[in-house]
């Protein structure tokens, strides 16, 4: 246990997620796949909402309850509990063209420029 909290205790949320997992009371690998599973919304994930709240990214993680606050497209400073997350959210990879559209247009801009000097 010492060698976990070493290893996240500066990550947003760390020691509400841990709590959560139930570490210190269920069988280790189930404890540490829900604690590892919470972990998967750091600050920057991008997700998304299919209800209708559009393509958000994780703003903040509450230290003591764990709960995210969301930036989305259609509900700004949107505050869910982590479980509820992972039950209504979908997560997306950085370079997933929603994410991209939502944080990245400069990056969006640069796909499918020719490249300088190159030839066809």
């Amino acid at each position: 246990m010492g060698l976990l909290r070493a290893a996240n205790e500066k990550r947003a949320g760390f020691e509400a997620y841990l709590k959560m997992s139930g570490l210190e009371k269920e069988p280790v690998k189930s404890a540490l796949q829900k604690a590892d599973a919470f972990l998967d919304y750091p600050i920057g994930r991008h997700v998304f909402h299919a209800a209708g709240w559009g393509i958000g990214k994780v703003k903040d993680v509450d230290q003591k309850s764990g709960d995210l606050t969301i930036d989305f497209e259609k509900k700004k400073d949107h505050v869910l509990p982590v479980d509820s997350a992972m039950r209504f959210l979908q997560k997306l990879a950085d370079d997933h063209i929603w994410a991209m559209r939502h944080s990245a247009h400069d990056r969006l801009k640069l796909i499918g420029r020719p490249v300088a000097g190159a030839s066809s």
